[in-house]
């Protein structure tokens, strides 16, 4: 798994939350959900469609410019539209 940014390490043995919020389809195998954590903890995660309704999370971002670069690392080509709900996200996940 990627951890990209700079996420506290700790976070990942927290429990996740049942609720994640989709915010955006990047294409038909990546998304990006917010993982529904409170603060500090909280993050931004691209995810990877590995089968019909199996999702993977790939990377996990505090910051948007990390987001962004993995984005751009990862998921190939992109809805305009959906960048730019990315690029419209505040600097820090909350």
């Amino acid at each position: 798994m990627d951890y990209t940014g700079d996420i506290d390490e700790r976070s990942q043995y927290l429990e996740k939350p049942a609720k994640q919020t989709v915010l955006c389809v990047l294409n038909e195998r990546w998304r990006v959900v917010h993982d529904g954590r409170s603060r500090p903890y909280s993050s931004w995660e691209l995810q990877y469609r590995a089968a019909p309704g199996k999702w993977h999370s790939k990377s996990f971002c505090q910051h948007n410019w990390s987001l962004m670069a993995a984005i751009m690392r990862k998921a190939g080509d992109c809805d305009p539209a959906a960048l730019a709900v990315v690029t419209a996200l505040p600097e820090r996940a909350y």
